[in-house]
């Protein structure tokens, strides 16, 4: 009896260990937000912003677009550019332009049709990044 008392109170404590240790995680995912996790589960767009306007008894919704950080890569969009810095990537180091022999690497690295849809602005996802990075060098 005292041996099955002393297991499951170790289960117990075990248990409440990995529950810390798993809020611990999750808050420090939150407000690190690495590869900009919190941004794609909470669906946010950090480029746009609605602001409420109340005008007599009318309410008045107006976008107000947050400054985008410019970098001096013209072929990155503003969610490409976050993506690469949020995975410490600095996008001044990009290529500023596609060579044939970088748009071959694409291709081989992620598919003809996906390597378009990057190429035309679609935002890559981290693992596209990690196995394309070589094709950037």
């Amino acid at each position: 009896m005292r041996v099955i008392k002393i297991i499951l109170s170790t289960v117990i404590y075990f248990l409440a260990l990995v529950g810390a240790l798993l809020i611990s995680f999750l808050i420090y995912i939150y407000f690190t937000n690495p590869f900009g996790i919190v941004d794609i589960l909470l669906n946010r767009n950090a480029n746009d912003m609605t602001q409420t306007v109340e005008v007599g008894n009318n309410t008045e919704l107006n976008n107000i677009k947050v400054e985008a950080i410019k970098s001096d890569n013209p072929l990155l969009n503003d969610k490409q550019e976050k993506l690469l810095k949020d995975i410490g990537i600095d996008p001044a180091t990009i290529p500023t332009e596609i060579t044939p022999e970088t748009q071959a690497c694409l291709i081989g690295k992620v598919g003809e049709s996906r390597a378009q849809e990057i190429i035309s602005g679609a935002t890559p996802t981290t693992f596209e990044i990690l196995k394309a990075s070589t094709c950037l060098k």
